[in-house]
């Protein structure tokens, strides 16, 4: 599985709003002066050849990407999506402005935007958080558990371990359940606690 991270810079009232200069306008977004291709058709078709232009269904909406418009003009269409809100020409669209789409691209007029990161797995590489352990993604979990499940996650408790059972598709008898709780004023000081759901 892919993710997507920014490595341009992005100023979305950068925008140029010139009619017939959809390209241009779009590069302005990411700070290009320069361009590089006359057309966004020659820079799609450029990222189609270099393996950068992606299917629409794939948009991430976590970054800022150009996406190439299917329409009758020679010279083809490209607008931006910004976190998932498309702009045109300086102005804010509907998605459904246009109905077929070649897709988003890594690049815009020949210069990186996005590049691909691997996702870090949910868990740890030993599969489970234990006691003590310290690790980035135990302050988002606990932010989540807190917001889904507030009878069960106290507020200012970090989240450590989740399922204490493993269910394999072949033996799904009876299981139990339960949460570690994780609870510090320090991230260094944890001490634990049990919820059985």
């Amino acid at each position: 599985m892919a993710d997507y991270e920014q490595v341009s810079s992005v100023n979305i009232k950068a925008m140029g709003k010139r009619k017939g200069w959809c390209l241009q306008n779009c590069r302005l977004v990411f700070g290009f002066t320069i361009g590089k291709y006359a057309s966004a058709k020659v820079d799609m078709e450029s990222q189609r050849a270099g393996g950068t232009l992606h299917s629409i269904d794939t948009l991430p909406t976590n970054v800022v990407v150009p996406v190439y418009v299917d329409t009758t003009s020679k010279y083809e269409h490209v607008v931006i999506s910004y976190y998932g809100t498309f702009y045109e020409d300086g102005y804010r669209i509907s998605r459904n402005k246009y109905s077929r789409y070649f897709g988003w691209g890594e690049l815009c007029d020949g210069r990186r935007v996005v590049k691909v990161t691997t996702l870090k797995s949910f868990l740890p590489s030993k599969g489970y958080w234990a006691y003590g352990d310290n690790d980035e993604r135990v302050g988002h979990l606990a932010d989540f558990m807190y917001a889904t499940f507030p009878k069960y996650s106290p507020k200012g408790v970090h989240l450590g371990i989740l399922v204490l059972t493993v269910c394999l598709p072949f033996v799904v008898e009876s299981t139990t359940c339960g949460l570690f709780l994780l609870e510090s004023k320090r991230w260094s000081n944890f001490t634990r606690s049990v919820l059985e759901l």
